[in-house]
């Protein structure tokens, strides 16, 4: 559908020009030493939610391992070998292939040196297969630095600047690590999807493996506490507080800043028309009602609520949403980032937006184009991370 003609796009220009000269000449302050934590005992684990993984998934091991049944009467197995086999959920109890495990929680724990697989994918650590809210669910039990290089080749591409992957690196740490204190009487720490960071397991380049390698142990702290350390695509010329982005006020010590860094990115202006039809069967779900006529769509700040939200407006009513959760509602690749405008035309809806993703922390597309410029990954983490500091947790 042909869109219609607006100043819009040259003022976007304009602007998009003029934020590039400002970010230019951005000062950017000496980064500061390195300050060392007393290292802790051993490297720390992070559960890992497979949200991907099916409720009956193969798991399999090339070598010996471990089965360990818990909160049963069912005693542990030494198995010299799991060929693949189907691990499901069924009248209380877990089964591998026909055998009955009378439990709701079971570990499986390869030997030294062995691999195990889930559905055909390789995966360090241990799994651990539990029932959370009467559903199935698998865990990865990963050292840190190894859950590491399993989220770096999906968070950043590996053929980009060492300095960008060097802090995604530390960016992904810090979040892991955070979460592992603050959800430690959950069943996991994170999830492998973007709700957390984005893990697949497996064997990861050389040049991400270098990255987490060389940043190893290395965290940010603010006050001397880990704090979650967002990041996203694309911020389409200037970053936001995470009190605007995410509803997070107790983390606007990150702040936001100017950033055309980003300039190059295929996300940096987007544009999207939707049908009115479609815009109302999809928001039913978060509350619209059935058969209205959708009349307008726009942005405010919400006030006492806390962060951005996308008011939703037909005859007679309307609703607002948190911008997260309108983007995942439309489609996160479709409304890719929370500062748009949107004109009604046409039975529809014009979206023109800039970014992709949040909106909060650092921007890998800037961190990369920083990096490029020269910037070192720990100038990199101070210029998107405010008032924080960076040290070493352990060796």
């Amino acid at each position: 559908m042909r869109e219609p003609d607006t100043a819009r796009e040259a003022r976007c220009v304009f602007c998009a020009r003029l934020a590039l000269a400002i970010a230019l000449v951005v000062s950017f302050l000496p980064a500061g030493p390195l300050r060392a934590q007393p290292p802790a005992a051993d490297e720390p684990e992070i559960r890992v939610l497979l949200a991907h993984a099916p409720e009956a998934p193969t798991v399999s091991c090339d070598g010996p391992c471990t089965l360990l049944p818990r909160g049963g009467a069912v005693e542990g197995r030494l198995l010299l070998k799991l060929d693949p086999i189907k691990a499901t959920w069924k009248d209380g109890a877990f089964f591998l292939g026909e055998t009955e495990y009378r439990c709701r929680t079971m570990d499986l724990a390869p030997e030294k040196g062995q691999v195990l697989s889930l559905n055909g994918k390789t995966f360090a650590g241990s799994f651990r297969f539990l029932v959370h809210e009467n559903r199935p669910a698998v865990v990865n039990i990963v050292s840190a630095e190894t859950y590491l290089a399993g989220v770096l080749p999906h968070e950043m591409p590996a053929n980009w600047p060492a300095e960008a992957l060097k802090a995604q690196a530390v960016a992904a740490r810090t979040y892991a690590l955070y979460y592992r204190r603050e959800r430690a009487r959950d069943p996991w720490d994170v999830a492998s999807t973007v709700d957390d960071q984005v893990y697949r397991g497996g064997k990861a380049p050389a040049a991400i493996e270098k990255a987490v390698a060389t940043t190893r142990g290395q965290a940010l702290l603010h006050g001397e506490k880990l704090f979650p350390a967002f990041f996203h695509s694309t911020c389409g010329g200037a970053t936001m507080k995470p009190s605007l982005a995410l509803n997070r006020s107790g983390f606007d010590f990150i702040g936001d800043r100017p950033c055309a860094f980003c300039a190059n990115s295929p996300h940096y202006r987007w544009r999207k028309w939707m049908s009115s039809a479609e815009v109302a069967a999809k928001l039913e779900a978060e509350g619209l009602p059935a058969d209205v006529r959708l009349r307008a769509i726009s942005l405010r700040p919400g006030g006492e609520q806390g962060g951005l939200l996308a008011v939703v407006e037909w005859e007679g009513g309307r609703i607002a949403l948190p911008v997260a959760d309108f983007r995942r509602a439309l489609g996160r690749m479709d409304i890719k980032g929370g500062r748009f405008t949107c004109v009604a035309m046409n039975d529809g809806f014009f979206f023109y937006g800039s970014g992709l993703g949040h909106g909060a922390g650092m921007c890998q597309y800037g961190a990369a184009e920083l990096a490029r410029q020269g910037k070192t990954y720990t100038e990199i983490l101070q210029y998107y991370y405010q008032e924080t500091e960076l040290v070493t947790l352990y060796k």
